[in-house]
């Protein structure tokens, strides 16, 4: 897989699990597995075998950051926005935490398999795993933050759950 390819797609791949996850799977609040999870499942997988591919093809020595959104304040271009660093630590980390996801996801379906609050549940575990993401590939101190401020919610409700 080259680096043009790979980087795209880990710098997506949090954003599709949090709009999969949060959004459509409690719409979709049925208490049996659907093609939703299938489906995430697979982006899971997949994103955690492109961050491998990329750190062991293309070995990056100096960090690569992509920006997906800027914002400008009074025509001056600030630090704030929406950026993805990716290096060899944030790499590791990244597909570590993509495998641990996609083991504790994988988990979740098969133990509370009829359970009538799966959906919700589900929901804010993607929002969860997204938020890690995010806060593992942060690109600036703004973004860190409120990934941080992210996954506390995101605890906090699965714990309550």
């Amino acid at each position: 897989m080259s680096p043009s390819l790979s980087i795209p797609l880990l710098a997506a791949s949090p954003l599709a699990v949090l709009l999969l996850a949060s959004v459509v799977r409690p719409i979709v609040a049925r208490p049996r597995r659907t093609h939703v999870d299938r489906l995430l499942l697979a982006i899971l997988a997949t994103k955690t075998l492109a961050s491998l591919a990329w750190l062991v093809v293309s070995r990056p020595d100096a960090p690569v950051t992509l920006r997906v959104a800027r914002l400008d304040l009074f025509g001056v271009e600030s630090a704030l926005g929406v950026a993805f660093r990716f290096d060899r630590v944030s790499l590791v980390v990244s597909a570590t935490v993509g495998a641990v996801a996609w083991a504790v996801y994988r988990y979740s379906l098969r133990y509370l398999d009829g359970e009538a609050r799966l959906g919700r549940f589900l929901g804010w575990l993607g929002f969860t795993i997204a938020s890690v993401e995010s806060l593992v590939l942060a690109g600036n101190l703004v973004q860190l933050a409120a990934s941080w401020m992210m996954v506390s919610t995101g605890l906090h409700f699965l714990l309550v759950h």
